[in-house]
């Protein structure tokens, strides 16, 4: 619990702060690219998970979403309360994602054919950027639930950030640990 009485985080803005949303908005982007980019990575650490192509592509989709630019002043994360009676959120998390799944894409298929799976990743390649997305979009269940821990983890972050107590802390903890000791089928506890 050092962290609580380091000068820096004790400077942290709080909800009544004017520079609240500008300062925990550019920790919420930072923490999702992190977490999508980690999630991913630690997901197809193993090629043999490519195979599973239902599977791997809410991971894909997450990696290539846009990210929540927060609604000021209490929104940093896409909020998904409304799922599934509307899917508004969701669209707006995977809309204009085209280039961004095709860039994943073109990667995935370069790394499958260095392994020397040429045949798997013909069906990784950009061009099906498409139907990535619709199938996901299709089954949204496993993409939903890897932005729900990213919400929580974030919440959770900034939430620790402005109050900054022993109670929070423990908070903190219990909700990071829950949401990312099974994401996706991983335990990302490491």
């Amino acid at each position: 619990m050092a962290m609580l009485a380091d000068p820096r985080w004790r400077a942290a803005p709080t909800e009544r702060d004017p520079g609240y949303f500008r300062a925990w908005q550019t920790v919420s982007l930072a923490l999702q690219r992190s977490m999508r980019d980690s999630v991913a990575a630690a997901y197809f650490e193993d090629v043999a998970r490519f195979e599973d192509r239902q599977a791997a592509y809410p991971v894909i989709v997450y990696q290539a979403s846009r990210m929540c630019l927060g609604r000021p002043r209490t929104e940093f994360t896409y909020d998904l309360r409304d799922y599934p009676e509307c899917r508004t959120t969701l669209a707006a998390s995977w809309k204009l994602t085209g280039r961004a799944i095709q860039a994943v894409l073109q990667r995935i298929e370069l790394r499958l054919n260095e392994a020397g799976m040429a045949r798997l990743a013909h069906l990784y390649a950009p061009v099906w950027h498409q139907d990535v997305l619709v199938a996901v979009v299709k089954k949204p269940k496993s993409y939903v639930a890897l932005l729900t821990s990213e919400s929580a983890v974030i919440n959770a972050v900034i939430d620790l950030g402005t109050e900054r107590s022993v109670e929070a802390a423990n908070r903190f903890g219990k909700t990071v640990h829950l949401n990312l000791r099974k994401v996706h089928g991983m335990d990302l506890k490491r």
